[in-house]
């Protein structure tokens, strides 16, 4: 788990710019999103005991968020359709594979953490132009298409 002193250390690529801020500073302005991160999503994960069927299942839902802004129109109904299909296979896997007791419960449970992520993600490509701008740290040139649906 990534503590926050070593947040200097977390955003670290091949180039070398010169930095504009300080370490201090560039802990400073990330913490809070570290802390947000680390109280609305790992620990609400851990808590919930998650186990790896339903982290993929939360990636794909975010991944297939047919409401996303940048979704082209034409794909919407095939997201739509893809994560009707991940909660089919999720309640199935609660019924049938984990055999959860409440299982009526986990799945509601489960989306409940999507508001949190999709917080999270946003938060994070926030800091990322934020870093850009105003050169606290470097990410190359194909991570931050990737993080920015580019490409």
């Amino acid at each position: 788990m990534l503590r926050e002193t070593d947040i200097s250390q977390f955003y670290k690529s091949g180039e070398k710019p010169e930095k504009k801020v300080d370490s201090k500073t560039a802990i400073d302005i990330y913490t809070p999103s570290y802390t947000f991160f680390r109280e609305h999503v790992t620990q609400t994960m851990t808590r919930m005991g998650l186990d790896e069927y339903e982290m993929y299942a939360l990636a794909a839902l975010l991944f297939w968020d047919y409401d996303h802004e940048k979704m082209p129109t034409e794909v919407r109904p095939i997201a739509e359709t893809v994560r009707m299909e991940i909660l089919k296979e999720l309640t199935f896997y609660y019924r049938f594979v984990k055999r959860w007791p409440d299982e009526v419960l986990r799945l509601p449970q489960l989306l409940l953490m999507l508001p949190a992520l999709q917080r999270m993600t946003k938060r994070f490509v926030e800091d990322i132009e934020m870093g850009k701008v105003f050169n606290i740290y470097s990410i190359d040139a194909i991570t931050y298409d990737i993080i920015n649906l580019r490409g």
